[in-house]
């Protein structure tokens, strides 16, 4: 097929020929296709095994069910101890457990739409290094500002504020900002997320979750801020 246009603007010179299933408007043959959202692999692999997971809680016994939380959910200052050592790793696995489906939903849904526009800027092992520090972040921060207290904490919201965290490099700033102005935008940036995020605490959230983490949304997102120019690719010369 030709890209031209015809005599009455149709592709192939045929004033009868229109619009063809299939092909975009606007779209000329010989032409670029338009670029189709795609997830990427690695997202893909954690909403599947955030999914699984989930789907396992739902259907075992009750009992082994409560088992499955227990050993993946975050527990903080059980009989006085901020996190037994032997537990550290579920200061990442708290991030794959999710209390309801609707709760499921939403972080699903933000890492799908913020994790795939950054998987663009990462790559896929820089991504999944991001994923495990902001999750830790958020752990960590739930711990430092609830000292003391015991909580049983799940869920993915401390990744998916991390995720906002990073977007203020790539929606807040611009290429040519510099010095004090990247400082009050990205300032600005920060009291806007965490008036936004103790409010949504305040509320009650969306998710039907018992209580809402403001503090791991706090750490997760300050961490994501904080690392992902240090994991971001430098622009090519």
């Amino acid at each position: 097929e030709s890209g031209g246009q015809g005599p009455e603007g149709r592709p192939g010179g045929n004033p009868r020929q229109g619009w063809r299933p299939g092909r975009q408007p606007g779209w000329q043959p010989g032409g670029p296709r338009p670029r189709a959202f795609k997830v990427p692999r690695a997202i893909l692999m954690l909403l599947g095994a955030m999914l699984v997971l989930h789907l396992l809680r739902v259907t075992l016994p009750q009992g082994e069910a409560n088992a499955l939380t227990f050993t993946l959910a975050l527990i903080i200052f059980d009989h006085g101890q901020a996190l037994d050592p032997a537990r550290f790793y579920t200061l990442v696995t708290h991030a794959f457990l999710h209390a309801n489906w609707l709760h499921l939903f939403l972080n699903g849904l933000w890492l799908l739409l913020l994790g795939s526009r950054l998987h663009q800027e990462l790559g896929a092992g820089r991504f999944l290094v991001f994923f495990l520090l902001t999750a830790v972040g958020g752990a960590a921060a739930q711990i430092l500002l609830d000292w003391g207290q015991f909580a049983v904490m799940i869920g993915a919201s401390g990744v998916v504020f991390g995720l906002l965290g990073a977007g203020g490099h790539l929606w807040v700033l611009q290429p040519g900002d510099r010095g004090l102005e990247r400082v009050k935008k990205i300032a600005w940036y920060c009291a806007v997320m965490m008036v936004l995020n103790l409010g949504y605490a305040m509320v009650g959230g969306f998710g039907g979750v018992d209580r809402i983490a403001w503090e791991a949304h706090a750490g997760g997102f300050f961490v994501g801020l904080a690392v992902f120019p240090l994991l971001r690719s430098p622009p090519a010369a």
